[in-house]
């Protein structure tokens, strides 16, 4: 059986979170290995759960269920 990502669970709650707290209009830049800019929390949150797929630990569908339980 497949299950939702819990790094896409989490990154998804995340980013409703700190959507409630500060709004939907935020641009940030993450500083780590390759430098990305986001334009929403959600973004963010959508790439971190893309890199469990791109890692070869998760597949796309158990990173977009992950997503959708996070909200």
């Amino acid at each position: 059986p497949e299950y939702p990502s819990e790094r896409s669970v989490v990154a998804s709650t995340a980013s409703t979170v700190l959507t409630l707290r500060f709004g939907n209009v935020v641009v940030f830049l993450n500083n780590g290995s390759d430098s990305n800019v986001f334009r929403s929390f959600i973004a963010a949150a959508i790439d971190e759960a893309q890199s469990g797929v791109f890692g070869g630990i998760q597949t796309t569908s158990s990173s977009v269920t992950g997503l959708d339980v996070g909200r």
